[in-house]
């Protein structure tokens, strides 16, 4: 099944460290980019990892003291730690005094690390709010557009006075 969003959803930025409303499990779920070659270790340097993590974790405590398990992860580069907050993500050194805000891209692949991790946070918002959500269509469609509406847009009113036609090419329409 695809997601869409329609309109997309506009984030807006801040300061990385005073982002709030993201709960822990925003993230405890997605898989970690560095786990893969992590599970290839031996386990004394799994522990050196998460001893590591854990220094990283205490210096960031001072600026940040609600920071969650889940927020911090290592990354494929030494003594750089990926620390996000629901689709904000930044990356930490491992003394914490400072905070990279940008895309992780591996030049030698084209693996665009920091993309991956919004798109998994993107995916797990939205699977939390299809719970909230007044969904029109089949079980079963082909495809969801989740909108995010506004009962006072033209073109909102628009689409659902068009709900049957997509919903008969297997399109259900899930309000935000």
């Amino acid at each position: 099944m695809r997601f869409l969003l329609v309109p997309p959803l506009l984030l807006l930025s801040g300061l990385f460290v005073t982002a709030c409303g993201a709960s822990e499990s925003t993230a405890q779920n997605a898989p970690d980019a560095a786990a893969a070659s992590e599970s290839t270790s031996s386990a004394p340097a799994a522990r050196e990892e998460s001893a590591e993590l854990q220094a990283v974790r205490e210096k960031l405590a001072e600026r940040i003291p609600d920071l969650a398990s889940s927020e911090l992860r290592s990354t494929p580069l030494d003594g750089i730690y990926e620390l996000s907050r629901g689709m904000a993500v930044g990356y930490v050194t491992a003394d914490g005094r400072y905070l990279i805000e940008g895309d992780l891209v591996d030049m030698a692949t084209g693996r665009q690390i920091t993309e991956e991790r919004r798109r998994e946070a993107r995916l797990e918002v939205l699977e939390d709010a299809a719970e909230r959500s007044i969904r029109f269509g089949p079980d079963d469609a082909d495809h969801v557009v989740t909108v995010f509406t506004d009962i006072d847009c033209g073109y909102c009113r628009k689409l659902h006075d068009e709900i049957d036609q997509y919903n008969d090419r297997g399109i259900a329409i899930r309000y935000l």
